[in-house]
């Protein structure tokens, strides 16, 4: 599982870059799945990332992601989520541990089987963090860059 936490870290900060834009070849398989669940009517862009077929899409006006196993499996679903929209637990726990952190994103992510885990793209001391939280507030550092 901590690979795949990993992978959504690297989503997140790469799912606005390659939005809209040309994208990955996937499997057919996984772009039929694709089309059988959410229809053929929208607009796709894939980024494969760690053997994870990320299809990004939109939906109601907002920016999704649908998340692929190799084998064409769902294993979760992602969006950008206003800050406001965090559970209030993950709200509070993150003003305390990371009180002088700016937020530059916050995204949901839900799986079937798993509870929804929230993942934070955060600027504190000159260093990028991507940090995941569960529906409690408890946070884990995923990734650091500078």
């Amino acid at each position: 599982m901590k690979k795949y936490v990993f992978v959504l870290g690297l989503a997140l900060i790469s799912v606005s870059v390659f939005a809209g834009k040309g994208g990955d070849k996937v499997d057919r398989i996984i772009e039929e799945k694709f089309h059988k669940q959410f229809g053929t009517t929208l607009a796709v862009t894939w980024k494969i990332i760690n053997d994870i077929s990320i299809a990004s899409y939109t939906e109601q006006g907002e920016q999704k992601q649908a998340f692929y196993f190799n084998d064409g499996e769902l294993f979760g679903l992602g969006k950008n989520i206003k800050l406001n929209e965090l559970p209030v637990s993950v709200r509070e726990n993150f003003a305390n541990r990371f009180s002088e952190a700016n937020v530059l994103r916050s995204y949901e992510f839900k799986t079937a089987n798993s509870p929804t885990r929230y993942f934070l793209e955060v600027l504190r001391n000159k260093k990028l963090l991507v940090v995941s939280a569960n529906e409690f507030g408890d946070f884990r550092i995923e990734q650091k860059t500078r």
